[in-house]
């Protein structure tokens, strides 16, 4: 029977002599991973966790051999779906003569897809362009088959970064626009960030162009827990202030589109933020990268070369802390996510060596780089992970198992973490395992859809993780309380156990 919690606490005063916080911690480890890709070169952007506790990917492919069914002319926007143990279930091509890009990809609650793209160039096999680039929806069933496509932007360059799902079941779309006609309706200057809430069939429901006289990126929006919304890119403009070049610039808007707040950081040279999310205590961490030296880039460890770039932004966007990471080489942070400890985990591309800066260990000319940090930035453990050929990460999740996929690029020797290689780029799917088997407390949030899992910590556990499907065994063990908050839920056919026991690792 589905349980409908709100409010239970399950405590047990416990007086366990000699046992303070252990703060020992284990790197995570691969369990599998897979390739995908062709002779030619093939991209992956983004992948996201589906229902069946399964996985969906997408990006771009240039192939049309080993795992890439078909290419219908130079790069065609590609989905695959993996299930839990990494097996690719299938893989789909879309696209036409010209050239398509897949940025972002949604689950629907029906177990459908959306897919978010930009097509450039005439393409009018496929669908045809407002301007020389388009932005492409495209919705794809749980098998992969097309179930529509079309195309919002005007009649200049039009660029998708990123598509989330909202709190209501429509969607939002964050793009780059250089465009003022058509399906926009403002442009500041060049190209600018254009905010675009849409239904599940592609209908703008409303839309938002933020900018200056001058060039913005777009790279990232997340839904905030007010239900407004956090935007991240690049700013050329004086729109708050600009140290130079470019900036990592970062919106606040709320539900109706209405800025709430922004800021710019970096330093005189070129900078940016490529993903942000929202922590635990409702402030915000953005990541990205910076080739400056000043104003807020003094820890860069490289002169004309870029480190990681970590800004923690208060709630009202105010500068907390910031940090860089990385050698004296090219060196960049891709996506940040917050772990059931309140910690952070930032994955990085290196290009520095071994030795250098804050970089431990490099196999080749790049490597993924996983680094975990405490709430003031400062590190507690750090892998890379790779070949000695060159890999270059995009983006990470965190799993309900509080392990981690990771996924990228590949061109690589199959030496060191790699285990298969088809030509050119290929795409590298990696399945990490948390080793930190035994936390101090743990806040757990995640949806769970298929898994079996203990969680462990020395003193609490705090919970609103909804245990769906029919198959999950979960347990929680605590030394000192297990707190089920309102959104816990299990539904019939799960087994769900709570232990008051300490833990060590």
């Amino acid at each position: 029977m589905k349980n409908e919690i709100h409010t239970l606490l399950i405590r047990i005063v416990a007086i366990i002599l000699g046992i303070a916080p252990n703060i020992y911690s284990q790197k995570p480890t691969i369990t599998w991973q897979t390739t995908i890709g062709g002779s030619n070169q093939d991209k992956v952007e983004k992948i996201i966790t589906t229902q069946d506790g399964g996985y969906a990917l997408i990006g771009q492919s240039y192939s049309s051999d080993f795992s890439i069914p078909v290419n219908y002319g130079d790069s065609d926007i590609l989905v695959s779906k993996i299930s839990s143990n990494g097996t690719v279930e299938w893989s789909k091509v879309l696209g036409g003569f010209g050239q398509e890009i897949g940025y972002a990809i949604q689950e629907l609650d029906n177990g459908d897809f959306i897919i978010c793209g930009t097509s450039i160039g005439t393409d009018s096999d496929f669908l045809t362009n407002y301007g020389h680039t388009d932005i492409v929806l495209i919705k794809i069933n749980q098998s992969g088959t097309l179930l529509f496509k079309k195309n919002l932007g005007g009649s200049d360059n039009d660029f998708c970064r990123d598509l989330i799902k909202t709190n209501d079941g429509n969607l939002i779309l964050a793009a780059s626009s250089e465009s003022s006609d058509v399906d926009i309706t403002e442009n500041f200057g060049n190209s600018d960030f254009w905010i675009v809430k849409i239904d599940t069939s592609g209908t703008i429901l409303w839309q938002k162009t933020l900018g200056g006289s001058s060039n913005e990126t777009c790279y990232s929006i997340l839904q905030t827990n007010d239900l407004g919304y956090i935007i991240c890119g690049e700013s050329m403009s004086n729109i708050v202030g600009n140290y130079g070049s470019s900036d990592a610039f970062i919106v606040k808007i709320n539900s109706a589109g209405v800025i709430e707040w922004q800021n710019h950081f970096g330093g005189s040279a070129a900078d940016k933020f490529r993903s942000v999310i929202q922590l635990s205590d409702n402030s915000f961490l953005a990541v990205g990268d910076t080739y400056s030296n000043d104003y807020d880039s003094i820890e860069n460890n490289g002169m004309l070369s870029r480190d990681s770039f970590i800004v923690k932004v208060s709630a009202l966007g105010q500068k907390e802390w910031v940090r860089c990471f990385g050698g004296n080489s090219e060196d960049d942070a891709r996506c940040v996510t917050q772990t059931s400890d309140g910690n952070l985990v930032i994955l990085n591309q290196i290009h520095s060596q071994s030795g250098n800066g804050d970089i431990n260990t490099m196999y080749g000319e790049a490597d993924f780089w996983l680094i975990k940090v405490d709430n003031f930035g400062n590190i507690i453990w750090q892998q890379n992970f790779g070949s000695s050929g060159h890999e270059e990460p995009t983006y990470m999740i965190n799993t309900p198992d509080d392990g981690f996929i990771l996924v990228g690029i590949s061109y690589s020797y199959i030496d060191f973490d790699i285990t298969q290689h088809f030509g050119g780029d290929d795409i590298w799917v990696v399945k990490l395992q948390n080793q930190e088997n035994c936390r101090y407390n743990l806040n757990l949030s995640k949806t769970i859809y298929h898994n079996t899992a203990i969680f462990q910590a020395q003193n609490t556990i705090e919970s609103t993780v909804k245990i769906l499907n029919h198959n999950s065994t979960i347990q929680y063990k605590a030394g000192g309380s297990i707190t089920l908050k309102p959104g816990f839920e299990v539904k019939t056919g799960n087994v769900w156990k709570a232990i008051i026991e300490t833990c060590q690792n």
